[in-house]
């Protein structure tokens, strides 16, 4: 495991409250996705879930990118995703602790609703 990959576990357990609130996770390829299923989505034209994709930046040391999407299916029935944008984290002169628990309150702050409601 690597060390990104650590680091976005130890992210995950600082936000259990939040994932156990019907949220799941998966790190994969140095990448968080914390993803909420919508409950009772219609088969057509709903939203069937929405995903944040966590990952570093790979222009900026100590920094995280969050991205919203969101994913359902249309009129006829066709999967779709809509990116709804994203979130920058700067965790420059953050311990690797301090670090993970200022990434979970930053997805809380900014993403809290959509995985606690």
């Amino acid at each position: 495991m690597s060390n990104i990959e650590k680091f976005f576990n130890a992210v995950t357990h600082e936000l259990t409250p939040a994932i156990l609130n019907g949220s799941s996770f998966q790190i994969i390829d140095n990448c968080l996705n914390i993803e909420k299923k919508m409950p009772n989505p219609a088969p057509y034209m709903s939203i069937h879930s929405k995903l944040l994709h966590v990952t570093v930046d790979p222009y900026a040391k100590h920094r995280v990118v969050i991205d919203e999407v969101w994913v359902g299916r249309d009129g006829e029935g066709s999967m779709w995703s809509d990116n709804m944008g994203g979130r920058y984290i700067d965790c420059t002169g953050k311990k690797y602790k301090d670090g993970a628990k200022f990434v979970a309150d930053k997805i809380n702050e900014f993403y809290g609703e959509m995985l606690n409601g």
